[in-house]
């Protein structure tokens, strides 16, 4: 980010995150993927931080994978049945422009 008198710029994101298969079985392994999108063009640096809560509303910590070419990307296997909720969060490098969702 650049500071310019007292103001914050930077480059807005936004983040899909999506899962497959979708839906999974019971003890499956599903994939969690999240692509990191830039108000203009370039392509965003830094983390995911994949969470959530599972079907009985108890939180969930799934873990943070790299964000490479805009996308990033976690394996994780869900052993419970039902409905999760289920968030990813971009955090950019340190020092570049890009604004995190």
């Amino acid at each position: 980010m650049k500071v310019d008198a007292a103001s914050v710029v930077g480059i807005t994101t936004s983040v899909n995150l999506t899962t497959s298969p979708n839906p999974s079985a019971p003890a499956g392994s599903v994939t969690l993927q999240a692509v990191v999108t830039p108000q203009s063009g370039g392509s965003p640096t830094g983390t995911v931080d994949f969470s959530g809560y599972d079907p009985l509303g108890d939180p969930l910590t799934l873990g943070t994978a790299t964000v490479t070419g805009g996308v990033a990307t976690l394996a994780q296997t869900l052993s419970t049945a039902g409905t999760y909720y289920l968030e990813a969060v971009f955090t950019p490098d340190p020092g570049s422009d890009w604004i995190g969702s």
